[in-house]
């Protein structure tokens, strides 16, 4: 596609990500923890060896990725922080970006190289039109254990019986952050578990610092949280977990890295190299989520990068999880672009196939070896 007819589809795309910005904001910093935790033991890290020396100053191949500071991009972070990147002669940049949508120019032009968010309406409007991006691998699955999105109710109903299930929401205010995007689509599929629709609550559209304050002023009777908020409102008696989402969506893929096509293009053993790392880095927290291995280590990198700085957070919340072998759910992202289809932000479903590239992970887990649960 020629630059004219590139500049013609971004401005289309300005559009669209008015309509369908997605990502959860980056979370508050939280009150400070009463108390300090004990620290928990920090065995050896079981990572794979590196696969080449670290290179030498100067040589460092850089590489652009959109990044919007949240605990579900962990991985990523600790992949720099343990210097896997620059060990295959790599320097990753953090752009931070405040939406997945605002960044889908970016990707189409290839002044980023990469993306770690979540799928939007915008970005399956872009790949329909050909804009050259594709989802390569995963960043944060939702599955039963590791569930770090639900339906929270305030803890006054929950006492006085007045809300005892889903069923009960009927007529009540729901908060949540945005629409048309991952949170509807979850809080979709957790109202129809009691024989609801949107239509049967009263929507109330707040970011989510703003939602907190309003279940202690009872403004809001319920929301759609993300760890670490549900951990905050149940700290502060405000509100507790109903529904997690992982009892309606089993397996949910709540996040992704998309690769600009420009990337490979100009060159394609750093897009390859690139994934190595960042495999190396999900290993290495799944290493620490599932097994405690290195667990302080990984704690103090994402409270370096996040704005969740409280420590004893981490004790309390759910950690997000990441597939140990970097490939993402294709019937999660599909059943998701369709219910963007039903509410009118996509105007016509692609095909799947069209949308994931697995040949990054697939070298990757070459290179490195299946993961050792």
């Amino acid at each position: 596609m020629g630059c004219r007819g590139i500049a013609t589809l971004v401005g289309g795309l300005l559009v669209l990500a008015a309509l369908s910005a997605c990502a959860a904001p980056a979370a508050p910093a939280p009150q400070p923890a009463p108390t300090s935790p004990p620290a928990a033991s920090s065995p050896p890290a079981s990572v794979t060896a590196p696969t080449t020396g670290p290179a030498p100053p100067g040589a460092l191949r850089p590489v652009k990725v959109g990044d919007l500071g949240i605990l579900t991009t962990a991985a990523l972070y600790v992949a720099i922080e343990k210097g896997y990147f620059r060990e295959l002669g790599i320097e990753t940049e953090l752009v931070s970006i405040d939406g997945a949508a605002r960044a889908i120019p970016l990707l189409a032009t290839g002044e980023l190289d990469a993306l770690a968010a979540s799928t939007t309406a915008g970005f399956y409007n872009a790949v329909n039109q050909g804009l050259p991006m594709r989802v390569v691998a995963d960043k944060a699955v939702q599955v039963p254990g590791a569930g770090t999105v639900g339906l929270v109710v305030r803890q006054d109903l929950l006492d006085s019986g007045a809300v005892r299930t889903v069923a009960d929401l009927r007529g009540r205010a729901v908060g949540l952050n945005t629409r048309g995007a991952a949170l509807e689509y979850q809080l979709v599929h957790i109202l129809r578990s009691g024989g609801l629709s949107l239509d049967d609550v009263e929507l109330v559209e707040l970011a989510l610092p703003d939602i907190l304050a309003a279940l202690g002023t009872k403004r809001l009777d319920a929301a759609m949280f993300i760890e670490p908020f549900q951990t905050i409102a149940r700290r502060r008696g405000l509100a507790a977990m109903v529904v997690n989402s992982t009892d309606v969506l089993p397996e949910y893929q709540s996040g992704v890295i998309v690769y600009s096509q420009r990337f490979p293009e100009r060159d394609a053993q750093l897009a390859r190299d690139w994934m190595v790392a960042y495999l190396r880095g999900i290993r290495a927290y799944e290493d620490a989520r599932r097994k405690g291995i290195d667990r302080e280590a990984i704690i103090d990198i994402m409270m370096k990068y996040t704005t969740v700085k409280d420590r004893g957070i981490y004790d309390e919340m759910v950690w997000a999880a990441f597939e140990p072998n970097g490939r993402v759910v294709p019937a999660s992202l599909a059943a998701e672009q369709e219910y963007y289809h039903q509410i009118g932000l996509v105007k016509e479903p692609v095909p799947i196939d069209r949308v994931i590239d697995e040949q990054f992970v697939r070298y990757a887990v070459d290179r490195l070896g299946p993961y050792q649960e």
